[in-house]
């Protein structure tokens, strides 16, 4: 026998009712008594021999917490696939009873929204791209800061070649060709941002969503929020000034997780519409990348 009765509470959360007996709740509790069993000693019984009902008079309630422990997860799951839900976040598994012939629980739960993104959102997204180039002024800075540093160390100035060498390059050409290539470098990927930025904020404008997981959301306000105490506190800011404005702070970084959170699912649902094969922790790495190699680029 199983009953299970799931309530829609809003467009994301639910809420479920379950109840498992009948030959099924009897044959998971036997296999895990005496599976269990045979490591519990009883008076009168060699360790592992005791009848269940023996066993169970002996150890009721450790058997009964170990039976919720070990399968109201696996009931859990049986249930997820059996109603296609897709929850986020852990659940809040509650009212557990274990009687003689069946176990109860509830669970309340959110999932994840559903909706589609047109195909005309992130195809072909129109991106302006400032082009990069390195001055000789900000070789030059970069070289006279290595110099000056290195003048410190071995108290005398070196040589344009001196200190290519020290760098590890074999002549001073290689290694200012070195220092452009990485400066330019380093602003490229600042351009990847600001163009990655452009496409968070078109995507955000474009894709309507009605409601986002709370539970997801108060989630991340924490970490953002903790992360940004820590951070205060690491540059020596005051608590007394940390205290006073923390209202603020965490104000701001409510709207942050929020809008963070509505992207990752924009792009989740994108990813799954293009049908991306994505590892986990990748997704907005890779669907950006997507959404990038079919943007129109506006040169500047």
């Amino acid at each position: 026998m199983e009953k299970i009765e799931v309530k829609n509470i809003s467009n994301l959360k639910r809420s479920i009712s379950v109840e498992i007996g009948g030959e099924r709740f009897q044959k998971d509790k036997e296999a895990l008594y005496k599976k269990i069993g045979k490591n519990l000693k009883v008076p009168g019984f060699r360790t592992g021999t005791a009848p269940l009902g023996v066993l169970e008079r002996y150890y009721n309630k450790f058997l009964k917490e170990e039976f919720i422990k070990r399968m109201v997860p696996v009931y859990y799951k049986e249930i997820l696939e059996k109603e296609s839900l897709s929850p986020v976040g852990m659940p809040h598994i509650h009212q557990i009873e274990v009687k003689e012939k069946a176990i109860k629980f509830s669970v309340d739960l959110e999932v994840k929204p559903n909706f589609k993104v047109e195909e005309q959102i992130y195809k072909g997204i129109k991106v302006r791209y400032k082009k990069k180039e390195v001055s000789e002024k900000e070789i030059e800075k970069v070289l006279s800061n290595w110099k000056e540093e290195l003048k410190k160390v071995v108290k005398k100035e070196l040589t344009d070649e001196e200190i290519a060498k020290w760098m590890g390059y074999p002549d001073f050409t290689s290694f200012y060709d070195a220092v452009e290539l990485e400066i330019l470098l380093d602003k490229l990927s600042q351009e990847k941002i600001v163009i990655e930025e452009q496409v968070k904020k078109h995507l955000l404008k474009k894709v309507k969503i009605t409601e986002i997981p709370s539970g997801v959301v108060e989630k991340l306000r924490q970490e953002l929020l903790q992360r940004e105490l820590d951070s205060l506190k690491a540059r020596g800011v005051p608590q007394e000034d940390i205290d006073k404005y923390k209202n603020n702070i965490e104000e701001k970084v409510k709207e942050v997780a929020k809008e963070q959170v509505r992207l990752f699912y924009i792009l989740e649902t994108i990813a799954r519409q293009e049908n991306l094969e994505i590892t986990y922790g990748r997704t907005i790495e890779v669907v950006m990348g997507y959404i990038l190699s079919q943007a129109q680029y506006i040169v500047e």
